[in-house]
């Protein structure tokens, strides 16, 4: 049976839904669309209390990408949507040496990820979450081509974010 899901089309909330046609794994993957050619990184909370704050801007081509975690390893890894990625090539991708894009302090256990671009993604996100509809805040910036992902400590995580071949990972320093 095919796992995958199409996510194109309206949104419930009326909205154009940019979500492309990954595979659904439990909750490994993670979509984001990328129409610039940058994304950002920021906690969750900090895009949320201040829009222009300390991110972290990665470079990626036009397209659409997978987010996948690992949780009991506190990595994330942005790959192409074509290019599966499984837990074991974290363990190959931690072998390799990558170019430093930036760190980014998390403070909430969430970061979001949207393309640079999509300031209206942001905004609604903002206006949801401030009126404390998180989960419609997370479900609008996923219907948006962003996304949301958990996997860090309450008390405050350092991440480091590294490009690694043709991916990025996201990484508790």
């Amino acid at each position: 049976m095919d796992n995958r899901e199409e996510n194109l089309g309206e949104s419930q909330t009326g909205q154009q839904n940019l979500q492309p046609n990954l595979p659904v794994g439990g909750n490994q993957n993670e979509r984001l669309v990328i129409t610039s050619g940058k994304a950002v990184v920021v906690d969750q909370f900090l895009l949320t209390r201040y829009p222009n704050t300390v991110s972290v801007e990665i470079p990626l081509a036009v397209g659409d990408y997978g987010i996948f975690r690992d949780p009991f390893k506190k990595i994330m890894v942005i790959h192409p949507a074509s290019t599966p990625f499984t837990t074991e090539d974290i363990d190959q991708l931690l072998t390799e040496t990558g170019e430093k894009l930036g760190e980014l302090r998390v403070e909430t256990r969430a970061i979001a990820f949207l393309d640079k671009e999509n300031q209206q993604a942001a905004s609604r996100y903002t206006e949801l979450f401030n009126r404390g509809d998180h989960k419609g805040a997370r479900d609008s910036l996923r219907e948006q081509g962003g996304a949301v992902r958990y996997g860090f400590d309450r008390g405050s995580d350092l991440l480091e974010v590294l490009r690694v071949g043709s991916v990025t990972l996201i990484k508790v320093c």
